[in-house]
């Protein structure tokens, strides 16, 4: 079971949210799988993550982290920085 399969999975099995689930993918995302990952979830899940894309805080802004430290925090700010910037960057090329 690839990692996307297993937060599809887990979402379906009632085991993480929807906003859970959004934020598990986009931290999969990069410039360079921005593609594959898309190809590989449903139509209205990729709505989801681009709709999240156009929201989501590229500089500053507030990130929650709930019980991370601050390096691990900090690792999931970037992450999902990267993933805004990547599914932006995505869209505009496929428009």
């Amino acid at each position: 079971m690839t990692a996307i399969e297993k937060i599809l999975t887990d979402y379906e099995a009632g085991s993480i949210t929807e906003r859970e689930r959004v934020i598990a993918l986009a931290r999969l995302i990069t410039p360079e799988t921005v593609e594959t990952i898309f190809a590989n979830i449903p139509a209205e899940v990729g709505e989801e993550l681009l709709d999240w894309a156009g929201t989501a805080p590229l500089e500053g802004g507030v990130m929650i982290g709930g019980e991370l430290s601050r390096e691990a925090g900090g690792k999931v700010a970037e992450q999902l920085r990267v993933a805004g910037r990547a599914i932006r960057n995505w869209q505009a090329e496929t428009q």
